[in-house]
């Protein structure tokens, strides 16, 4: 009988030491990885030629574009900031350029602003926003450029593949012109990656 209990005890104390043996445990960890296949991309004026004229504009005045200029995120997967710029606006003949400001313009100066809207708006708008040649890439956030909430399509903070944003733009002309030459200005818009700003 001695012996009988001896060998259960024994039996119960391996089990025990098994079982504690299984609950005890190690850990480690591994990283995986994954990105997106696609490139950053974005195609301007899907609705025109990638251009716009303004047309014959007396000086001291101002005029806001008459169709929209329509941007696209042609990435296949990627989300993307967009950031815009321009030049001076640049002489076609002997005449002379005229230079962006961000002031009131006087003479062979002009003044250019942007906004991402659906539909065009007053001059007098608030969200009309200046474009700077000095400041190289201006975001295209909800408050530059922008004219609603964040990932609205009123800003390009955030804009998913294959959606498109309305570009409208505000010309205030010199105060006066050296010349009635026909300038030409050109405006980039570039995609960033989606977190930039």
């Amino acid at each position: 009988m001695r012996l009988k209990k001896l060998i259960a005890a024994i039996a119960v104390a391996g089990l025990v030491g098994l079982a504690s043996k299984a609950w005890a445990a190690t850990t480690d960890s591994m990283t995986v990885t994954v990105s997106v296949g696609g490139s950053l991309d974005i195609l301007i004026d899907t609705t025109g030629d990638k251009s716009y004229e303004f047309g014959i504009v007396g000086v001291g005045l101002t005029t806001v574009s008459t169709r929209t200029i329509r941007v696209r995120n042609d990435s296949a997967s990627l989300t993307e900031d967009w950031q815009l710029n321009c030049s001076t606006f640049a002489t076609s003949g002997t005449g002379v350029d005229w230079n962006i400001t961000t002031s009131l313009p006087s003479s062979n100066e002009f003044r250019m602003s942007a906004m991402l809207n659906p539909a065009q708006q007053a001059p007098g708008h608030a969200d009309w926003d200046y474009l700077d040649n000095l400041t190289a890439y201006q975001n295209m956030n909800i408050t530059t450029f922008g004219s609603g909430a964040e990932g609205a399509n009123t800003n390009g903070d955030d804009v998913p593949a294959s959606n498109t944003r309305d570009i409208w733009f505000k010309l205030e002309t010199p105060s006066s012109s050296s010349d009635n030459d026909v300038k030409s200005i050109t405006v980039t818009v570039q995609a960033a990656s989606a977190g930039t700003f």
